[in-house]
């Protein structure tokens, strides 16, 4: 069958007007062009669409369902260009989006909430990884942006501070140092630390390593875990304490508690990363919208 959409057009039209001499001047071409079109149509088709004599033109039974079929065609169409176009600019599509602890016990799921309103039309994909695991997934192109531990330093990334925490220091409720309001640093050096495991947590323990040199021991380390939540399950079942960011202080446990730690300044950066090698309009829609939303909410 070689009808096209033009023809389906002027078959929409005429079935509209059920005049040809109207019809061809809303489309803009000549009576007998029309007609030839119709009879072209009604070929391909392998039947008669519309009866005509001189005084009218109706439609067959078959051209009223051929009609239906039409705008049922031309609406999917306009779906589909409407669609496309969204995509095109970034108001639909997919996001894959990275996420460590840190990220979405503090800010993160703000933004998702908000971000979830101005695009209504993406699929959100969140997967939780360590910093180093979603740097390795922006570079094979399973990540479409990571929110990870900073900073980056791949020459492929780009990256937006997203989030500033501050450290606390987690204990069990009995522990002694429980009874103090805020501690500094150099009062924990007795006590045993339970800390992320060495793997996955290495730019973390790296940054509180230097932490403690800097005020003259080094930690007692006797237990790790592989995320926030065993650190802090090991915590309340007393085995050490922590010293963590401020956002996981948002977690109710009645078994542990928190305390500022005085006198450190240096802040855990998590970053919004994304590879520059691949483009992705969904993406880049979102960190105009980032972008927006920190200046928006004066996030960092």
């Amino acid at each position: 069958m070689q009808t096209g959409l033009r023809r389906l057009h002027y078959f929409q039209q005429l079935a509209s007007d059920l005049n040809f001499r109207q019809a061809a001047v809303k489309l803009g071409i000549t009576q007998p062009a029309l007609s030839r079109a119709i009879n072209l149509l009604e070929d391909d088709v392998g039947t008669r669409l519309l009866e005509r004599d001189n005084r009218e033109v109706r439609l067959t039974l078959a051209g009223e369902s051929f009609l239906r079929g039409c705008e049922r065609v031309m609406s999917a169409l306009d779906g589909a260009v409407s669609q496309a176009c969204k995509v095109a600019d970034g108001q639909a599509g997919q996001l894959t989006v990275g996420y460590t602890d840190t990220a979405i016990s503090g800010l993160l799921p703000d933004f998702i909430r908000c971000l979830r309103i101005a695009l209504p039309e993406v699929t959100l994909h969140l997967k939780q990884a360590y910093s180093q695991q979603q740097k390795e997934w922006l570079d094979d192109g399973k990540l479409d942006i990571a929110f990870m531990t900073g900073p980056s330093e791949s020459d492929n990334h780009a990256s937006l501070d997203f989030q500033h925490d501050r450290f606390i220091v987690i204990l069990p409720v009995e522990h002694p140092a429980a009874k103090i309001r805020s501690l500094n640093l150099e009062h924990l050096a007795e006590y045993p630390f339970v800390m992320g495991d060495p793997i996955h947590w290495q730019v973390y323990n790296a940054h509180f390593l230097r932490l403690c040199q800097a005020v003259g021991f080094t930690p007692d380390i006797v237990q790790s875990a592989p995320d926030s939540r065993g650190i802090v399950g090991m915590v309340a079942c007393g085995m050490g304490i922590s010293v963590q960011t401020e956002s996981l202080g948002k977690q109710g446990d009645p078994r542990i508690t928190f305390r500022r730690l005085n006198g450190v300044t240096d802040r855990v950066v998590t970053q919004a990363v994304w590879n520059t090698r691949f483009s992705q309009p969904v993406r880049d829609k979102t960190i105009q919208h980032l972008k927006a939303w920190m200046v928006d909410s004066d996030a960092v």
